[in-house]
């Protein structure tokens, strides 16, 4: 069940509707994807199992210590590096880096992140979606550059650790621009459902 955090609000929450950034498929079967994620959660130090939460098809982390102020409702997706990176709406490259190597696990190695930011246009309600945590050079070798459109969908780069983090995940969180420091408020995150999807996370949740 999500947790929804104290002082949260409807306004909080992103405009767009958004697919899941990652293959829904892993190996041809739905559930592949939560025997993972719980491999990841349960690899020193062990994710508390009140920080995992199941969206869809994916195991989930809280990840409390690094999710704050503009990273507020960022979600962690426990996937093994190498798992393929899709855009998760139409939208234009606005930013991107993937040369960095160097990963750890304090907030000393938070600059060495490697991460693609896409703008929304929703209507005039523009949001931003950003995919972090990505394998070495995986966002230029699919000839992608900022400026550049990306559809709903189309691969972005590949999973890897690099910056702040201690085991293999995808860091997505979704923003949008404010006057206010730090100049970025966070967004709950609106996924696409379906019926399957729903009928497996109830089945899930009663067993």
């Amino acid at each position: 069940m999500n947790r929804i955090k104290k002082g949260a609000s409807i306004s909080e929450k992103s405009v767009g509707r958004y697919s899941y950034p990652l293959p829904v498929k892993a190996s041809g079967a739905y559930l592949d994807w939560l025997e993972a994620g719980r491999h990841i959660a349960n690899q020193d130090p062990i994710i508390p199992q009140q920080e995992r939460i199941i969206k869809g098809p994916f195991l989930t982390s809280l990840s409390p210590e690094s999710h704050t102020g503009s990273s507020l409702w960022a979600i962690d997706f426990l996937v093994p590096d190498g798992t393929k990176i899709i855009a998760a709406a139409g939208g234009i490259i606005e930013a991107a880096v993937d040369s960095h190597s160097e990963w750890g696990p304090t907030d000393k190695s938070a600059k060495a992140l490697n991460y693609v930011t896409l703008r929304h246009d929703f209507g005039g309600q523009i949001e931003y979606s950003q995919y972090g945590h990505l394998e070495l050079n995986s966002f230029t070798k699919y000839g992608l550059k900022i400026g550049d459109f990306v559809k709903r969908g189309q691969l972005i780069g590949v999973v890897g650790k690099n910056g702040w983090t201690d085991r293999d995940h995808l860091h997505f969180m979704v923003f949008k621009s404010i006057v206010a420091p730090p100049g970025w408020q966070s967004l709950i995150v609106r996924f696409w459902t379906t019926g399957f999807f729903t009928t497996v996370l109830n089945w899930l949740r009663k067993n």
